[in-house]
């Protein structure tokens, strides 16, 4: 079993529940993304990740594609959704320099 407080993936979580819960699915593929990474990532690097984890698929060739369906983000979505949630009350992470962003280190209780 995962974290049970984890709401980025809900495959284990019936659709029932799933549909009562308001999301960001787009910030939360972010957050995903920093938290595989484990350090600060530029727009650039979020960009290509969020690319190659949410909108393509590898082929034979090991040749990245667009998946039948998927709507890649642009650069600039990235870039204007990276700054608007190191905006948010609480938000989750934060710029360190331009361009760069980090999670927020855990608060001690």
């Amino acid at each position: 079993m995962g974290d049970i407080f984890d709401i980025c993936n809900l495959d284990d979580v019936p659709k029932s529940i799933q549909d009562g819960l308001k999301r960001d699915r787009f910030g939360d593929e972010i957050i995903q993304l920093f938290r595989i990474a484990n350090r600060a990532l530029t727009v650039n690097e979020v960009y290509i990740a969020h690319f190659r984890m949410f909108s393509a698929t590898v082929n034979s060739d090991g040749e990245y594609r667009i998946k039948d369906g998927a709507n890649p983000k642009t650069k600039r979505q990235i870039m204007l959704k990276l700054y608007s949630m190191s905006k948010e009350k609480d938000s989750q992470i934060e710029a360190v320099d331009r361009g760069t962003y980090r999670l927020k280190k855990s608060q001690p209780n």
